[in-house]
């Protein structure tokens, strides 16, 4: 996804395919032109934890990205939430797809 949002590239895959397996494919099919990295502006990639893995992190490198990825440890503070828990975008999302049927009963 790019800073807005919007999606990139879009590959179809069974829903119990894990999304690191279809990387290569993804940043082979984005669509908009990708300017050439050089040292003055490198391209980055940010994902989540899930493409942590040492076959992850060769294919972003050999496809000229600078990766970003958070570390699976937890902080050293532990989890602490404030508050009420909060809906994921995606979730209100869909409930908003859905005529708010996943937040009508809650």
């Amino acid at each position: 996804m790019d800073g807005r949002g919007a999606p990139l590239s879009l590959i179809v895959a069974g829903a119990n395919r894990h999304d690191v397996k279809l990387l290569a494919q993804t940043l082979d099919a984005i669509v908009i032109r990708r300017p050439k990295p050089t040292k003055e502006r490198p391209q980055h990639l940010c994902v989540d934890k899930g493409y942590r893995s040492q076959a992850a992190y060769q294919q972003m490198r050999a496809l000229g990205y600078i990766p970003h990825i958070p570390n699976k440890t937890p902080s050293k503070g532990g989890h602490k939430t404030k508050g009420r828990a909060r809906c994921w975008v995606v979730e209100r999302t869909h409930s908003w797809m859905n005529n708010y049927r996943k937040l009508r009963g809650r």
